[in-house]
């Protein structure tokens, strides 16, 4: 029997294939609290696997970036993935650029918005040659929580907050383009995978470097 890893955050919601449901970020201004959820999530959603009838088991858990098993995914499925994953950052973003209180963080929601409307706009051309396939950017239940979360903090608890975010959901992105660069079953997709890549591992480096998560 195949088994498909959950990809955490980015993998749960409505309109991807997985159709699987994650406990909701609590939607306040404490990081404190997000932070306690984020490690129930971490460890309770790392296990998970669906297999082909699509029902749910669980596994050992992955190292940090998730690698996924990606051989039953579709193009659809993959594109979806990842749209959803790009206008989360660039929502996310846009929050940060003005309610972060640190320079920094501003700084990097620039890049955010930067580079995940350029890797949105390479998956829309690279999806045009594929028939049949047009990426879906309808958030997940969880990145929809997780903005919620954001409007709702302020001041450096905001800033906690969004830096924890963004380290989960660069570890997710990562896990998804890595399985997927390497073992994707659709050529265009598996090139563009491997494109955004090193930038998607520039971007936990950076994020890292200036939240110390």
């Amino acid at each position: 029997m195949k088994y498909s890893v959950l990809s955490l955050t980015m993998a749960l919601g409505g309109a991807l294939m997985l159709s699987a449901c994650g406990s909701s970020t609590p939607v306040g201004n404490t990081a404190d609290a997000y932070n306690d959820s984020v490690a129930s999530d971490n460890l309770m959603v790392s296990n998970m696997i669906v297999d082909d009838s699509g029902n749910m088991a669980m596994t050992a858990p992955d190292n940090a970036s998730m690698p996924m098993d990606v051989s039953t995914m579709s193009a659809q499925q993959f594109a979806n993935l990842v749209a959803a994953s790009d206008a989360f950052e660039i929502q996310s973003a846009k929050l940060a650029e003005s309610k972060a209180t640190d320079a920094k963080l501003k700084d990097f929601a620039k890049l955010m918005i930067h580079d995940h409307d350029q890797s949105t706009a390479e998956l829309k051309q690279a999806a045009k040659t594929i028939p049949g396939v047009t990426p879906d950017a309808t958030l997940s239940a969880q990145q929809q929580a997780d903005l919620s979360a954001l409007k709702s903090a302020s001041g450096r608890a905001f800033d906690t907050l969004y830096a924890q975010q963004q380290t989960l959901a660069h570890q997710q992105a990562i896990g998804l383009l890595q399985s997927y660069a390497a073992s994707g079953g659709n050529a265009t997709l598996k090139e563009w995978a491997g494109k955004v890549l090193p930038i998607v591992k520039g971007h936990l480096t950076k994020i890292r470097s200036i939240g110390g998560v």
